[in-house]
């Protein structure tokens, strides 16, 4: 597929529209005098993203082991961060009888981390040419993994730091300036001359973390960036995830604060969308007028290379050349040759070289803990938790537009081509069914699910329908035929667009869907409510907030976010950020009472449908509530024995609706 689908083209469109457009975006300056009060509006925004800075534990080390090599030793070392985490990582420290300048090298998304033979050679490269460096494992990967040797760090695990308000992004910010702050303390090493160096996410931290602390005197990013207007649409790790920033700023903004120190970014001429050697160098081309009102152009250089994402030699011997002209002074412009080395075993460079299990606090573990904090301080949950937790500032009104007649799902009940549009840009595509070509009714069942057309094949549409009741399939933006290019199932590249943009994705679910009950009530008498898969958790987290819902049921939602550390087998719209400082799902659903709601076959946070006591247990606050309200006739919790009958059955089908 080289475009997505109009809606999924519309929806990339008005993402993209909101990049550096808010109100107190820093206003770019022109002049030498500008720039300081401009870096203060930069880096606040830069700040509000990683999170407040952390008590940082005790600079502990441990050395685990040594081994000497021709020009150089490797130490396996760890060391704390803060909260409990501990960082592993490879020093590998040249034969020097005077301090030498110090490089922090960060690895991609390689899920052995440290230890993956592309950084080995990078990393012992540069120490046989007098660097020492300290290769260390991001939070997730490596000897950091839940599964030993190593995993991917981006998915459900990142996801759920969400929950309770921590980010990956802003973990990796503070560990990188903690692992700094180990670099610079060891004797062998030169404090002020320190650089930081890395491909793809690496080359993300390298990046952010250059542009963070000042200390590193040269900064070089590989194949990791563009523009926020193209990251804010396509496919990335949830590391690359700042909050807000895209909304805020462009990647120009942050690159500014390297300044004057040195900056040299290298992409390669076949990459990824989002790290497009064309945008890297417009974005480059920008930030360079920092440098150049500070007098200092030499030190900011930009390298397209004729490569493919990655940090082949090419790209690491224009690093080693670009250190040795920022950290070591020398001037000399022919090409280093790297240096041949060898690659260690695991067992040589590891700090746990024996483990099968991580010996290190793990992502779940450090949720785990997070959650523990956040939970006690839950106050009662009212109608502004809901509404601070799905904040979307801008109430959308939507337009019901009917394209055309497609097919009929029974006979004689056509579903028309349906689309719902906003003056902001927004677009809802829909299959509106109808029992008869009178097109009039007194009731309409809207299902919000992760397709439209697949949701129209079901029994649930069919029995509305008997029952003359019509039926609004609809497609939410990153749903469907929403969907943002290059995501076939879920919303996770949605998600972390909405999340870069300042908001969540769920809370402009919402206020769609909303809107679309608004127009429904114009159409008909009463207006139900039916959703499952990707949306149900967020339907049913913020139910209160929806007016007009005569009957709503809710389908495999995600039941509590307690119970489990670990979250498979789920969509990650499920996982809803900042909720857990708030309270738990079954707190939130309860405020849906004194009105009509059904929640069929909930799942737990391994994606296994309840058994009947399991729910009846954890949705005690929502039976409850109910109760003492006098109405626990209008909530059915519905298991998985009577699950199909209530769908496709006429009794069970007319409890719900």
């Amino acid at each position: 597929m080289i475009l997505p689908s109009a809606q999924g083209y519309l929806f990339q469109e008005w993402l993209r529209s909101k990049v550096r457009s808010s109100v107190d975006t820093p206003v770019f300056p022109r002049n030498k005098e500008d720039i300081n009060s401009y870096h203060e509006s930069v880096r606040k925004f830069f700040e509000s993203a990683a999170g407040p800075v952390p008590q940082y534990d005790p600079l502990q080390a441990e050395i685990h082991q040594v081994h000497k090599r021709d020009g150089y030793r490797i130490e396996a070392v760890s060391f704390p961060t803060f909260a409990g985490l501990r960082m592993t990582a490879t020093a590998y420290v040249p034969d020097s009888n005077a301090p030498v300048p110090g490089v922090l090298a960060v690895h991609g998304h390689s899920m052995h981390g440290r230890r993956d033979a592309r950084t080995q050679i990078q990393c012992a490269a540069l120490a046989k040419l007098g660097y020492f460096v300290l290769a260390v494992d991001a939070f997730g990967n490596g000897e950091r993994s839940v599964a030993i040797p190593g995993e991917y760090h981006g998915g459900l695990y990142a996801v759920a730091l969400w929950l309770t308000g921590y980010s990956l992004f802003g973990v990796q910010i503070h560990e990188n300036y903690r692992a700094c702050d180990y670099l610079a303390s060891r004797p062998e090493v030169d404090s002020t001359r320190l650089g930081i160096t890395g491909a793809s996410g690496g080359g993300n931290q390298s990046f952010y973390s250059g542009a963070w602390d000042n200390r590193f005197k040269a900064v070089v990013p590989v194949c990791s960036t563009g523009s926020y207007y193209k990251l804010v649409s396509s496919v990335n790790c949830m590391c690359e995830t700042p909050f807000a920033l895209a909304n805020k700023l462009e990647q120009y903004d942050i690159f500014s604060l390297t300044a004057p120190r040195s900056l040299l970014v290298i992409s390669a001429k076949s990459d990824a969308f989002s790290f497009r050697y064309e945008d890297a160098r417009e974005t480059l081309k920008k930030a360079r007028e920092i440098w150049k009102m500070l007098g200092c152009s030499e030190k900011i250089a930009f390298d397209p290379l004729p490569i493919k994402h990655g940090y082949p030699l090419i790209a690491r011997e224009r690093c080693i050349q670009w250190f040795n002209r920022h950290l070591k002074g020398i001037e000399d412009t022919k090409v280093i040759k790297e240096p041949p080395v060898n690659v260690e075993s695991y067992d040589t460079i590891s700090c746990y070289p024996t483990a099968v299990v991580s010996q290190v606090m793990t992502m779940p573990e450090f949720f785990d803990k997070k959650r523990e904090e956040v939970l006690p301080q839950n106050k009662q949950v009212t109608a502004e938790s809901v509404s601070k937790i799905f904040s979307y500032k801008e109430k959308v009104k939507l337009e019901m537009d009917n394209l055309s007649g497609t097919k009929f799902v029974r006979e004689s009940s056509p579903a028309v081509a349906t689309v719902f549009k906003g003056k902001d840009g927004t677009l809802v595509s829909a299959l509106c069914h109808w029992p008869d070509l009178n097109f009039k009714v007194d009731e309409i069942l809207i299902i919000v699910s992760n397709s439209k057309e697949e949701i129209s094949q079901k029994a649930v549409c069919q029995m509305a329908l008997v029952n003359n009741i019509a039926v609004w399939a609809v497609d939410l933006p990153g749903l469907g035929e929403g969907r943002l290019r290059g995501e076939y199932v879920g919303s996770i590249t949605s998600l972390r667009a909405c999340y870069m943009l300042g908001f969540p994705l769920t809370g402009y679910w919402l206020s769609l869907i909303q809107s679309i009950v608004d127009i429904a009530k114009k159409e008909a008498s009463k207006v139900y409510l039916y959703t499952t898969e990707g949306p149900a958790t967020a339907v049913l987290v913020g139910s209160s907030l929806l007016e007009g819902v005569d009957k709503l049921v809710v389908e495999n939602p995600l039941a509590s976010y307690k119970g489990t550390n670990v979250f498979t087998n789920i969509p990650s719209e499920a996982l809803i950020q900042n909720i857990l400082t708030e309270g738990d799902i079954p707190d939130f659903a309860a405020l849906r009472a004194p009105n009509n709601l059904s929640i069929i076959t909930p799942i737990a946070g391994n994606g296994e449908k309840l058994s009947i006591p399991e729910m009846n247990q954890i949705f005690l606050p929502i039976t409850d509530r109910y109760t003492s309200l006098g109405r626990r006739d209008n909530l059915r919790l519905i298991g998985e024995g009577e699950a199909k009958s209530t769908l496709s059955g006429e009794s069970g089908f007319k409890k719900c609706f």
